[in-house]
């Protein structure tokens, strides 16, 4: 990763984790009217109209935070989730729901969304919530 420990939005994160952590993916309201994750789901022929449905999606949750990556994860076993942020400590928390709720399914990463490039890997899916204002160049992590 080629953030700076002095960068002013990687030292906000490291600071303060954002969303704040949840203890345990299996008391989230994942069928809330207000809750997005299911979207995938409930949008798929929007995505793919002319596609057999399958969830054996490759998801990136791009600046996936605290949780955004582990509930993909949770929600959609059979996808393969890569969770990228430039945030170490919501990096840990990530990987503290992942062995909590055994998410084989998901990947972790510490790095800018401008360099996500680098895991080589095509995308069904791309999940980026809170993330482009931050950036310098949005056009450049789109």
């Amino acid at each position: 990763m080629n953030q700076s420990p002095t960068d002013p939005v990687t030292a906000q994160y490291e600071q303060w984790s954002y969303p704040e952590p949840w203890p345990d993916l299996s008391v989230i309201p994942f069928q809330s009217p207000d809750n997005h994750y299911k979207d995938l789901r409930e949008m798929y022929w929007a995505y793919w109209p002319t596609a057999p449905y399958r969830e054996d999606l490759d998801i990136l949750v791009a600046g996936c935070g605290t949780v955004a990556a582990a509930c993909y994860a949770y929600v959609y076993r059979r996808a393969h989730v890569v969770g990228i942020d430039i945030s170490a400590s919501s990096l840990a928390h990530e990987e503290f729901l992942k062995k909590k709720h055994s998410l084989d399914n998901l990947t972790l990463h510490q790095l800018p969304l401008e360099e996500a490039s680098f895991l080589g890997t095509d995308f069904d899916f791309i999940a980026t919530h809170g993330v482009l204002h931050h950036l310098a160049d949005p056009v450049a992590g789109l």
